[in-house]
């Protein structure tokens, strides 16, 4: 496979100035036919699991690229091995804090979460993706591009345009991320390519350096530091100047235009524990309390490798305050009318005549209050799960049911829309779009599909023969959404708010 750069990586971390551990951690490999993958996540400091949780999400990510990476043969094909990856780590570290919920009494509950951006060069394109708010820059003839947004409350606020870049900063609400690997079962990645010029300079970083000090500085060091490990170095140091309040991880990326040498990886190349799966599984099953005693395991390299993991410790318990008798008195009227608004709904509900008298006088029917037939759901007793169907793996979270289809799902690797015809047989829809990505689906009685495409921004509805129409465009960050099979309207989150449209009926 021929390529048309060369690169030279250098990654450093540093534990700055505040924090009593580094919960940072990274990794930087090149694979045969690809220059350079350098992964980085931070792990949450709010959380008790935030070094396990960044260590488990690298250690996945290398696993998984490693060995889906060599058969990648286009970039369409390393976008879906970096989106596999993302899911695969976001699984693994939410194994995590099961396992952490499960050890623990139930009034601890402790999380597994991290920030993580991974950076591929690949032929003479960067393909970023990333969770978090760890970011990615390009610099290239003095000018500093971010190629990732972050995914977190004030970055949200900014866009909304209800607060300032500097309000932002300053915010106590800043290190809020509004998405984060392990969290949840599922979580939605952001991927973009870009193509790489001469002397371009790449710098990924977790947000140790980006609250430090600002865009502009960034841009300066990297502009006037003769080398990538300079840059990097400056760059640790000026965070740490402006207070080092956080972990700091840098990696800076030098592209040289070139068929001549290799690719190098200079500084640190490892920034973590490496283990394989099983290694990794018991290491989480004796409470993540020891390193690993395989002497290949471990890197001898690196600022942050050999940090010791200390047990899990159970937190002290909130001492809650004793309230006196003086200031319950005031709540019992309160109390009382609580009561009594219960008594009344009770005796709506179950009371015939009542029901019926109030149907009545609200809107002239004896029917408003009848409860559509429907069977008692807490009775239903249910057989063993059985397979629906192998034809396609279902991607996690993309699923949907019309009475038209019955289920309704995207597939793990094609994207392809999947459903069950009124014939009982598993087909696919149609084709995706080249680069798609279906973040969210559901499906209308009529049988059409609609999805929303968080690559182009769109919502789009596909009709059974198949014909596709966009509904909606130029949306930011759309997931998931429903339809009411009552009227038609589309209900979806596009940046963590929930949006409506509603149909405009022909005529009027």
């Amino acid at each position: 496979m021929s390529t048309s750069v060369r690169v030279n990586a250098c990654t450093k971390t540093h534990i700055g100035s505040v924090r009593p551990k580094n919960e940072d951690a990274f990794s930087n490999f090149i694979l045969d036919g690809f220059e350079t993958i350098s992964i980085v996540c931070d792990g949450m400091g709010g959380l008790q699991a935030g070094e396990l949780a960044s260590q488990s999400a690298v250690d996945t990510l290398e696993i998984k690229l490693k060995a889906s990476l060599p058969d990648a043969n286009s970039t369409a094909a390393v976008v879906d091995a970096l989106r596999d990856a993302l899911a695969a780590a976001n699984g693994a570290v939410h194994g995590v804090a099961r396992q952490l919920v499960a050890g623990l009494p139930a009034e601890d509950k402790p999380l597994a979460g991290t920030t993580g951006v991974v950076a591929v060069v690949y032929q003479s394109e960067l393909i970023v993706a990333h969770i978090g708010d760890s970011r990615a820059y390009l610099m290239r003839s003095g000018v500093l591009m971010p190629l990732t947004d972050d995914h977190s409350f004030v970055a949200e606020q900014v866009k909304l345009g209800h607060m300032t870049e500097d309000e932002a900063r300053k915010s106590r609400y800043r290190n809020v991320v509004t998405r984060a690997i392990g969290i949840s079962p599922t979580v939605l990645s952001d991927v973009s390519t870009h193509t790489l010029q001469e002397a371009d300079r790449i710098l990924v970083c977790t947000d140790g350096l980006t609250t430090m000090i600002q865009d502009v500085e960034i841009a300066n060091i990297l502009d006037k530091s003769e080398n990538n490990i300079s840059a990097t170095q400056a760059l640790i140091q000026a965070a740490l100047q402006a207070g080092g309040n956080d972990n700091i991880t840098v990696s800076v990326i030098d592209v040289a235009v070139t068929q001549e040498g290799s690719s190098l990886v200079s500084g640190d190349y490892r920034g973590h524990v490496m283990r394989s799966i099983a290694e990794y599984s018991e290491f989480a099953s004796n409470g993540f309390a020891a390193a690993s005693s395989s002497p290949d395991a471990q890197s001898s390299v690196g600022t942050a490798i050999n940090e010791a993991y200390r047990p899990i410790q159970k937190p002290e318990p909130v001492k809650r305050r004793k309230s006196d008798s003086s200031s319950k008195a005031w709540m019992l009227p309160f109390a009382l009318i609580g009561i009594l608004m219960s008594i009344l709904l009770v005796g709506v509900m179950v009371i015939d005549p009542l029901r019926v008298s109030l149907g009545k006088r609200l809107t002239g029917t004896t029917t408003v209050f009848e409860p559509e037939v429907r069977p008692e759901f807490s009775r239903i007793k249910y057989q063993d799960p059985m397979i629906f169907s192998d034809r396609s793996p279902a991607r996690d979270g993309i699923l949907s049911w019309s009475v038209a289809t019955g289920p309704a799902w995207v597939g793990a690797s094609t994207g392809k829309v999947f459903v069950k015809n009124m014939a009982g047989i598993v087909e696919d829809r149609v084709a995706p779009r080249r680069g798609q990505q279906v973040s969210g689906m559901a499906v209308d009685p009529d049988g059409n599909v609609y999805i929303t495409d968080a690559t182009r921004g769109i919502i789009e509805r596909i009709t059974l023969a198949g014909n596709r129409t966009t509904l909606v465009s130029r949306l930011k960050n759309p997931s998931s959404l429903v339809i009411d099979s009552g009227n038609g309207a589309i209900y979806y989150i596009d940046g963590g708010i929930l949006y409506v449209v509603n149909p405009v009926v022909a005529g009027k």
